[in-house]
Parts: structure tokens; C-alpha cells; sequence
């Protein structure tokens, strides 16, 4: 039976099947850093989600596992598995919206002014009344998005206000990349869309057989 469980500290789980996978025959007393129980734990998931793909050998020191493909026989990446099993809240997604719409207007923002702003709009103006987050539960979606790069604390004082992260992408060392992704790329649009950033046109590529999707 499958491991059911939903998680949300996505970035161990990734870490321990990347290690099975990169290095293999990796044994518990490799992950120094994890306790016993946490290795137990999430090797039963992988375990569970690529049943079909782990092996193990057994040494005198205890069983070491491996993730491993013959990439002939498959059709479709078994590794996505535990992406889908990454749990979200309807709260998560409805905050990721809200939030990045409020901050669009370049201001910097206290976790508290934002929670005043997000009932305010968006959640008490439905006769029927959306759940409404806490200040903690804002703090928190802000603190993951500072630390992925998306919003900028800002130090007032005492006080910690957030703005969006400056964007710094260098759009033309993209451009050959977007235009082969907008014709040769499922939802290419997304490719075009970003050409039509440009001033020029990019006409690098050219297809002898081109099938158009609409």
C-alpha cells in the first residue's frame, strides 16, 4: 500500500533521494546529520513511492540503499512522486495570490498591516466570508518568501516590513532560450509572451518540419 502521508519539509525529503539516487548504497549512519527515526521515516516513503526502483546490499555495518533507473524501460519520471506528495492548504494558495497582489505596489508592509489589508479586500468582501488567516500564519508565508528570494525584509526600527524582491534578471541573455522554448515547447505561449518583452525580433531558429499547436 502506498505511503500516504502528505509532508511540507520538502527540501529533506529531496535531499535524502537525491543521495540515494546520486551516490547509492548510502547506509543510516551516513546521515550524520539526521536522527535514527528520520532516516527510518523517510526511507519507508521512498521506499513506498519507488518500491520498483530501490535495491539494497547488506554489510556488516547494516543495509545500504540505492535508487536506480534503466532509463529504456520507462516511460515517465518516477522522481516526480514526491513532488505530488508535498502537502498544500487552500490557505497556502489563496496567501500566495493575495499577498504578491498587495505587494505589487512596490511598498513595504508590516506582517500585521497585511493581515489588515487581506481581510480588508479580499476576505470579508464575500457575503459568505473566506476563512481569514492569522498574523502568524502571515508571518510565516512571508518569512518562507524572504527566504526564497521573492521578498526583501526590510529593517524600520523594530519593526519588520516586507517588499517585493528587486528583479534582477538579465532578460536578454534569455532570449535565444525563449525563443526555441515558444515553438518547440509545449505552452510555448509562455515563451512568446516573454519575447514580446523585447524591442527586436529574435529570429534565430528555423524548423524544416514545423507542426503548429494552437
Amino acid at each position: 500500500m502506498a505511503y500516504s502521508e502528505l509532508f511540507k519539509n520538502y527540501s529533506d525529503i529531496r535531499n535524502f533521494m537525491r543521495r540515494f539516487y546520486v551516490y547509492g548504497f548510502e547506509k543510516r549512519q551516513d546521515f550524520t546529520a539526521k536522527s535514527s527515526r528520520s532516516y527510518d521515516d523517510n526511507r519507508r516513503r521512498l521506499d513506498s513511492w519507488l518500491e520498483d526502483y530501490m535495491s539494497f546490499k547488506s554489510e556488516a555495518d547494516g543495509r545500504a540503499y540505492r535508487i536506480s533507473f534503466d532509463s529504456s524501460s520507462i516511460s515517465h519520471n518516477p522522481l516526480y512522486k514526491r513532488w505530488k506528495a508535498k502537502s498544500f492548504t487552500s490557505m497556502d494558495i489563496t496567501l500566495h495570490f493575495y499577498l504578491l497582489d498587495i505587494l505589487a505596489d512596490g511598498k513595504a508592509y508590516s506582517a500585521a498591516e497585511l493581515l489588515e489589508l487581506l481581510c480588508s479586500r479580499y476576505f470579508n468582501c464575500f457575503d459568505n466570508q473566506l476563512r481569514q488567516p492569522d498574523e502568524s500564519t502571515v508571518r510565516n508565508k512571508l518569512n518562507e518568501y524572504t527566504a526564497l528570494g521573492m521578498l526583501r525584509l526590510v529593517k524600520q526600527g523594530r519593526r519588520n516590513l516586507y517588499c517585493l524582491a528587486r528583479d534582477e534578471v538579465n532578460w536578454r541573455s534569455w532570449q535565444l532560450a525563449c525563443a526555441f522554448f515558444s515553438e518547440a515547447a509545449p505552452l510555448g505561449e509562455a515563451g512568446s509572451y516573454l519575447l514580446d518583452k523585447f524591442a527586436e525580433d529574435c529570429e534565430a531558429f528555423a524548423f524544416k518540419h514545423h507542426f503548429l499547436m494552437l
